[in-house]
């Protein structure tokens, strides 16, 4: 039997959120990933961005890039999954566009817990190229017959312990 009180609360809290973040600019906080990206951009003291496409928010140096973890199954691992990257004709036009992507802007990669930020990474944009250049290299040279080309790759945890900064 369901719980209907549980259900009205849930709710009231979904609708108290959603225009609190529409009051404040923020856009609509159930949109994927939206929330903890909110939530980061305010932890940080960051602007967030008030469109859905391109920079995720604006940190000293400009815009910025936010990937968020959650925890699965009691699993404390980090990671930030970089989906949906354009493909290009050729690879130098490919390099060319995850330049102008992710290039010359701060990565921030965090980790919620119980729906708690626990910790964020900072990296530069030409170290993430570096390190997702490879995977998308290969996905470029040895296409897939899915019905979405578009590529897909992650920072695992060790790439971002090794080559980020902690900042929580």
């Amino acid at each position: 039997m369901s719980n209907v009180k549980s259900y009205n609360r849930i709710a009231d809290l979904a609708a108290e959120l959603f225009n609190e973040c529409m009051q404040q600019g923020f856009g609509n906080p159930f949109v994927s990933g939206r929330l903890q990206e909110i939530i980061m951009a305010g932890a940080l003291g960051h602007k967030i961005s008030d469109t859905l496409s391109g920079a995720d928010g604006y940190d000293e140096r400009g815009a910025c890039e936010y990937k968020t973890t959650s925890d699965k199954k009691n699993k404390k691992n980090i990671s930030g999954t970089y989906s949906s990257i354009s493909v290009q004709a050729t690879w130098d036009e490919q390099v060319d566009y995850l330049n102008q992507k992710f290039g010359n802007m701060n990565h921030y990669v965090g980790r919620f817990e119980s729906g708690y930020l626990v910790e964020v990474w900072k990296l530069d944009g030409d170290k993430v190229i570096e390190l997702i250049t490879p995977s998308i290299y290969k996905q470029f040279t040895n296409p897939s017959h899915r019905k979405d080309p578009r590529f897909s790759t992650s920072l695992c945890m060790t790439e971002i312990y090794k080559h980020g900064e902690r900042i929580i």
